[in-house]
């Protein structure tokens, strides 16, 4: 999600938080209110220093959470989603297919989960997997998921991820959420990347760093779904971007990480309101070191 075309605001003020890889759990969403935890890659040291590390405990509703992504990131999304979903809230894909697609095999994942694939896993075989690690309590109860809100986004132009992929990703979640709780974006000539209203490559081209000049506002977009008090668009402060340091948390989950996050801080937030903490999951080739803080 480009910061500069994501000019929102949520009431509470909202808290963009851009991310890729699991970093927090139940059992550690306590903590990241006092460390603000999260993960993204950036180790250039160029790109560390562009931005000032975040030094303030920030007061979040982590209760309400909402995440987004594209492409694996989309994936990621979806995963973070329903394996928290007793306090993430709602969900947005760009470019993406269903839970558990490539059943940890990467065979599967090229074979179902890209391009145009002859066939796909079946709903009812990736629920089975699905009720197996909830009755574990591996994830938390599918239940929880039926009053959230999603937005997915498949452009017709698309040749990574094809819409017969995000259409499965789309009938997934109508077998938990009501239809009128998730809105399908799926008729627009956008190929594989984030469509912005004015900044990135051409619309039609899918190329580094995979943010495109559509005038789409999909960031608008996907917050006006997630969201029921999101404001009229303003101008971001770039001062408000703080890298965070992920390497505080826990060996196991730091380790699979980065060492830095980027994340916009509203001025209400950093003076100590309350903040809404949505998460954003970049895609392949979007990472720090590739692009740089584009994303």
């Amino acid at each position: 999600m480009n910061l500069r075309s994501a000019k929102m605001l949520l009431k509470p003020l909202g808290l963009l938080f851009l991310v890729q890889g699991f970093a927090l759990s139940p059992t550690n969403a306590a903590a990241s209110q006092t460390e603000l935890q999260a993960s993204a890659n950036a180790s250039d040291d160029a790109v560390n220093h562009q931005y000032p590390t975040l030094g303030t405990t920030l007061n979040l509703d982590m209760k309400n959470v909402t995440v987004s992504g594209l492409s694996s990131g989309g994936f990621m999304a979806t995963q973070f989603h329903v394996a928290h979903s007793s306090w993430v809230q709602g969900a947005a894909m760009i470019a993406s297919g269903p839970y558990y697609c490539a059943q940890n095999s990467l065979t599967n994942a090229l074979a179902h989960c890209i391009g145009t694939p002859q066939t796909l896993p079946t709903i009812t075989e990736l629920q089975q997997q699905i009720s197996t690690w909830e009755a574990e309590q591996a994830i938390d109860p599918i239940a929880n998921l039926q009053d959230d809100k999603v937005w997915i986004l498949s452009g017709t132009l698309d040749t990574k991820v094809s819409r017969k992929v995000s259409t499965s990703l789309y009938t997934q979640y109508q077998s938990w959420l009501a239809k009128d709780r998730i809105q399908f974006e799926q008729n627009k000539p956008f190929a594989h990347h984030f469509p912005t209203l004015t900044s990135g490559t051409k619309c039609q081209e899918s190329a580094s760093p995979f943010i495109a000049n559509c005038n789409y506002d999909a960031a608008g977009a996907l917050l006006k779904q997630l969201y029921t008090n999101v404001q009229p668009a303003t101008k971001a402060i770039p001062k408000n971007i703080y890298q965070v340091n992920t390497q505080s948390l826990p060996e196991e989950q730091a380790q699979t990480l980065d060492k830095l996050a980027y994340v916009y801080v509203p001025s209400a937030c950093a003076k100590g309101e309350q903040c809404q903490l949505h998460i954003s999951f970049h895609g392949c080739n979007q990472n720090a070191q590739t692009i740089g803080t584009s994303y």
